[in-house]
């Protein structure tokens, strides 16, 4: 099987009380979601771009290993607090071709 994720809404930074800007990524006028800075690069990575897990894994290390940030949480950690969120999607399929069409049926419905 293979497993295919995308990312899905626009990204903003949005002033908060106390005059911090924060990242936000907004699906629709209700869903808007703060995004931490692992977050960010794991969803930035994925925008305009399909990438299977293992890509996305290699992605994110070298993209976090690159920065200078507190901690590292774990990739999957991450990867499973965007797709609850739903600004990150998946397809599964036995092809490439099953996989995309699910994700593309999964954006639609």
């Amino acid at each position: 099987m293979l497993t295919i994720f995308t990312a899905i809404g626009n990204l903003s930074l949005e002033k908060i009380d106390s005059g911090k800007r924060i990242p936000f990524v907004r699906v629709d006028p209700q869903d808007c979601y703060a995004v931490c800075p692992h977050e960010l690069i794991l969803w930035s990575g994925l925008a305009f771009r399909i990438m299977t897990k293992n890509e996305l894994q290699e992605y994110y290390d070298l993209a976090t290993a690159r920065q200078e940030l507190p901690g590292k949480p774990d990739f999957d950690y991450i990867l499973r607090r965007l797709l609850v969120r739903g600004i990150v999607v998946e397809g599964t399929g036995r092809t490439a071709i099953d996989a995309l069409y699910r994700l593309y049926n999964g954006l639609i419905n």
